[in-house]
């Protein structure tokens, strides 16, 4: 089972992450399922959640290290077509 890492309100303006507690009301963070407070987005975190998962919260460390570092590249890669 997969948990969300967020919440959009029922109106749209703002976006909750479930991991730090952070709520935004930022325009770019809602579109983009951002959460500033972790400099994470949520889809990177749900993937993360879909690894430990897999492998029933017992990771093996070189795959979350390569997990990881696939998602880092992802992040410069989103950043850069903004």
């Amino acid at each position: 089972m997969i948990t969300k890492t967020y919440e959009i309100s029922a109106n749209g303006d703002s976006i909750k992450c479930l991991e730090c507690g952070m709520t935004s009301w930022s325009r770019g963070d809602v579109e983009n399922l951002y959460c500033g407070n972790c400099h994470e987005f949520h889809e990177f975190k749900e993937l993360k959640a879909r690894v430990r998962e897999y492998f029933d919260g017992a990771a093996p460390a070189d795959v979350v290290a390569n997990v990881e570092e696939v998602l880092r590249m992802m992040a410069v890669s989103r950043v850069g077509r903004g």
